[in-house]
């Protein structure tokens, strides 16, 4: 019995035994791959790796090593290698990759294949790649350069948000706009999440008040914000009145170029202190003489979120003024017929009037004294003013600008000459022409003109006002692709004013490099007729009849066109009491609008109560007044908004203490 067992438990040690030998067999393939265990990556946009594969077999073998790669890698070359190894070799093998710019941070794994002819696979290997985080977001603002038009409409300012970086970025983008009483900011915020690579485009609009309308520039200051706080990118969208041949200096030049520096003075405001949208402004200015001349000074800087952040610093400026010379140094801006803004120097002569008659500049294009993120380019200037407005004076630029936004250089030159200008009538006409040069194919060269014309007659108590301009689509200046007729025709009738006017505004501009604008092919017609007349001697009262033909094309997350025909009538009423110390403004527009989808009724009310201590603000609207509004909404949807914004204010301490307390409700609903 005893040996019976001894010979089964040596069976059965000699079967484990044949199944380990066996096992291991399985383990040791012939034919196997290896890859680099782990892998630390730098900046590099491509590396390299080795694999090593082994033919432990009797055979020769043929077969492919199909790498693959996970999402961000791409291999250089075919996506597959055939190899061919002799019975007991082994070699080694390399391969390229680029690292995509929607790879991860973090660890990845490249997974090698060892496959026969067939496409079976005989060996797996991975190589463990380990890419360190990179942050690089960014933003370009799309537009910046905006057009204010009429009260009512909308500011639309389109920013386009970039993470370069290869991780998952939550970022958030704040807008600075001027309040809706023209004075102060308010600030406006925008969080979106970003994967690596991708970008997105945001909107920020806000509807122009009466008190916005009448500012003749601004600026719209956009910073980026990661969620932690600091600042990855800035920049700023410039605003003008196109009511008007206005002509833009910063608010702070204008105080220096009328010498109404009558007390040096810097002020720090600080808002949502202690939270996610902390912010600082420093601001003032001041001036002192320095040797035969006067010595200048401005500063406005805005700091986000944490001290350590870069701040935006703009209109910011050192000037120097002798007799018939200054100089300049800072952010410069000029309003020419390209609109110039950045940090650079300029020099320039000038009259006992503060007129300049010859002014040269050299600017680079940037929204930070500091310096951007981005390459805007620069521009190199030259303007010569005459210094009267006799019958045959003339105002002269000429501007060189490179921009590597679209990948063009281009030189303008522009002249306007005046013909009259006599009590009754005045006649001036401007002309002007481009080059604009390809930096990507340097033959693609597109030429450009300019016209424009301003005419102011009054024949007894009849006036006519006649401002027309014309610009060809690849014109280099401000306004590119632009054609306007302003006609007005005006009555006194004892206390009484009518008045007929025709305005029609079409923009359509053109680029060497194909850009994608929010709004093309834009069309506006608009006749009206006004009657106008006091109340008293503290009151007037105005009432507008209007029709408005508007036709765009669009390009909001769908492209579409739309078009508008209205019907509106505008009632408005100004008062102010005895001392002036109290006024009430208020208007109301009412009407019928006809889009291509529907038809609606309109109303919009805006009120001021203006008094020593305390302002109230009203703004109501149902409806679209604009197709821009239409397309960012649901078309079929009726717009409503609320807005109601009271404040108090007292100034101590005769004027040298000031406090202000306000509140802001805003309803928008759609």
């Amino acid at each position: 019995m005893s040996g019976f067992i001894l010979k089964a438990s040596f069976l059965c040690w000699l079967f484990v035994l044949f199944q380990s030998s066996s096992t291991c067999a399985q383990q040791q393939e012939p034919i196997r791959i290896s890859a680099d265990t782990v892998l630390e990556l730098g900046s590099e946009k491509l590396f390299s790796l080795s694999v090593k594969v082994t033919n432990a077999s009797p055979l020769s073998f043929d077969g492919i090593i199909a790498p693959v790669a996970p999402q961000g890698y791409k291999k250089v070359g075919e996506p597959s290698l055939k190899i061919h190894l002799a019975a007991g070799a082994h070699a080694y093998f390399p391969f390229k990759f680029l690292i995509l710019n929607s790879a991860m941070a973090g660890k990845e794994g490249i997974k090698f294949n060892l496959e026969d002819q067939s496409g079976k696979i005989l060996s797996q290997s991975t190589a463990t790649l380990s890419l360190p985080a990179v942050r690089a977001s960014g933003l370009i603002i799309a537009t910046p350069n905006v057009l204010l038009k009429n009260v009512g409409d909308s500011i639309i300012v389109k920013i386009i948000v970039r993470n370069a970086g290869n991780q998952k970025e939550d970022l958030k983008v704040v807008a600075a706009f001027p309040a809706a009483e023209g004075e102060g900011k308010q600030i406006v915020e925008h969080s979106l999440m970003l994967l690596p690579g991708s970008e997105k485009e945001i909107h920020f609009s806000r509807i122009i008040t009466k008190q916005i309308y009448q500012l003749s520039s601004f600026y719209i200051n956009v910073a980026g914000l990661y969620k932690n706080g600091d600042l990855f990118a800035n920049g700023v969208a410039f605003v003008q009145n196109a009511a008007g041949e206005r002509q833009f200096s910063a608010p702070a030049q204008n105080r220096l170029m009328s010498s109404r520096f009558t007390s040096d003075q810097i002020s720090l405001i600080g808002q949502n202190l202690f939270s996610d949208s902390q912010s600082w402004q420093l601001s003032g200015g001041g001036a002192t003489p320095v040797g035969s001349g006067l010595l200048a000074f401005n500063v406005d800087a805005y700091q986000w979120k944490n001290i350590t952040n870069k701040p935006l610093i703009s209109n910011t400026w050192l000037n120097y003024e002798g007799k018939g010379y200054g100089a300049t140094i800072g952010n410069i801006t000029e309003n020419l017929e390209s609109f110039i803004n950045g940090r650079g120097i300029k020099v320039y002569s000038k009259k006992e009037d503060d007129i300049h008659l010859m002014e040269f500049g050299a600017v680079q294009r940037t929204f930070n004294l500091l310096g951007d993120n981005f390459n805007y380019g620069y521009t190199a200037y030259a303007k010569l003013n005459s210094p009267t407005l006799n019958p045959g004076s003339m105002n002269s630029s000429i501007i060189f600008d490179y921009s590597p936004i679209d990948q063009t250089r281009s030189i303008l030159s522009s002249n306007t000459v005046s013909l009259l200008n006599r009590k009754y009538l005045s006649v001036n006409f401007m002309a002007g022409g481009g080059l604009s040069q390809n930096l990507l194919d340097i033959r693609d060269i597109k030429p450009s003109l300019a016209l424009g014309s301003n005419l102011s007659a009054t024949l007894g108590k009849y006036s006519l006002t006649s401002n027309n301009y014309y610009s060809s689509a690849y014109y280099p200046g401000i306004r590119r692709g632009v054609m306007q007729f302003n006609e007005r025709l005006s009555r006194y009738l004892g206390k009484q004013y009518i008045w007929v006017g025709f305005n029609h505004y079409s923009f359509d501009p053109e680029y060497q490099r194909g850009f994608n604008l929010f709004q093309r092919d834009y069309r506006l017609q608009r006749l009206e007729l006004g009657w106008a007349r006091p109340l008293g001697t503290a009151a007037n009262l105005t009432l507008t009849a209007s029709n408005e033909r508007e036709q765009a094309s669009y390009i909001f997350l769908t492209s579409g066109i739309g078009k508008l025909n209205s019907f509106r009538l505008n009632e408005s009423i100004n008062w102010h009491s005895k001392n002036f110390k109290q006024n009430i403004f208020i208007t109301l527009e009412n009407g019928f609008a006809k889009y291509l989808s529907k038809s609606e009724l309109q109303i919009r009310l805006n009120a001021n109560w203006s008094h020593p201590f305390f302002n109230l603000n009203l703004y109501y609207q149902r409806g679209s007044f604009l197709i821009a509004e239409s397309i960012q909404n649901n078309p079929i949807d009726d717009i409503s908004r609320l807005s109601i914004s009271p404040a108090l204010h007292h100034s101590f301490f005769k004027q040298k203490l000031k406090i202000e307390a306000g509140l802001v409700y805003y309803r928008d609903a759609v």
